[in-house]
């Protein structure tokens, strides 16, 4: 009966274990980035991202108006529909772990997106994240 619990234990002390090697912890800061531009002035800032994937994909996406609830599935325009020109790379190495995101427009208002992060898929998930964008642009 004690060569049985032992044994159980054993099992489940392995499965644990195992389990915490592919558990792959993934960060990123800031969650979001606000820019306050002026008309067709630009601004960069930069992301760090926490991940041991050997590439990570990145997109960005818009919402089609400010007051477009914030959710990354409401969000299917893209930046040049507003008047947005936004630059980062699009694929990242392991080596590359902060982003440099550069952004301008040459349309005045507030617009709303998201920088989606993908890692290489392993086994059939995929782990995507964002960061929130705000974007304001004024006459300044």
């Amino acid at each position: 009966m004690k060569l049985g619990f032992l044994f159980l234990i054993f099992v489940f002390v392995i499965t644990i274990v195992v389990s915490m090697k592919m558990v792959q912890a993934v960060g990123f800061s800031p969650s979001s980035l606000t820019f306050d531009i002026g008309k067709n002035q630009e601004e960069c800032k930069m992301v760090t991202i926490d991940s041991e994937s050997k590439t990570i994909n990145v997109s960005d996406r818009w919402a089609e108006n400010k007051d477009v609830e914030w959710g990354v599935s409401s969000f299917n325009d893209n930046a040049s529909s507003h008047g947005i020109s936004i630059k980062y790379y699009n694929e990242l190495s392991l080596d590359e772990r902060k982003v440099e995101v550069c952004l301008s427009g040459n349309k005045l208002g507030e617009y709303h997106g998201v920088l989606l992060f993908q890692e290489e898929q392993k086994g059939s998930s995929i782990i995507q994240f964002g960061v929130w964008l705000k974007v304001l642009i004024n006459e300044q």
